[in-house]
């Protein structure tokens, strides 16, 4: 899947991935100048044989608009082998650099977020950062 997002943004040349996998920490990330408008995909590692997803925390909506979420399986037939969550997110407005644009996910389960049982969640915040 990989292979044909890269493809697509090689022909395209509208797409810049951004892939942020595994642990719990922050981290920045330098992506090119949003002033050209790209959309701008978060990749992050889930297993929804869990119960588990990914949710968006906070983003500052006057910069970023999400496009699109999507849960993409694994190839293999394991039970319980995790996939992944994508998420694309567009620019509102063309901005000057330099600029951070944090986005802060939460990994639980709805049910936990809805009636407020959740407890020592996983977060990762992922800076989008003009250059």
């Amino acid at each position: 899947m990989i292979k044909k997002i890269a493809l697509f943004v090689a022909v395209m040349g509208c797409l810049m991935t951004v892939v942020a996998l595994g642990a719990a920490q922050e981290k920045a990330m330098k992506l090119p100048p949003i002033e050209h408008m790209q959309n701008y995909t978060v990749k992050l590692s889930s297993n929804a044989t869990t119960g588990y997803a990914w949710f968006i925390k906070s983003y500052d909506s006057n910069l970023l608009v999400l496009q699109s979420h999507r849960y993409v399986a694994p190839k293999t037939l394991r039970v319980g082998a995790g996939g992944y969550e994508i998420w694309v997110f567009a620019p509102t407005h063309a901005l000057k650099a330099p600029h951070v644009i944090p986005v802060t996910f939460v990994y639980a389960r709805s049910w936990e977020l809805k009636s407020g049982t959740a407890k020592n969640l996983q977060t990762k915040t992922v800076n989008i950062v003009t250059q």
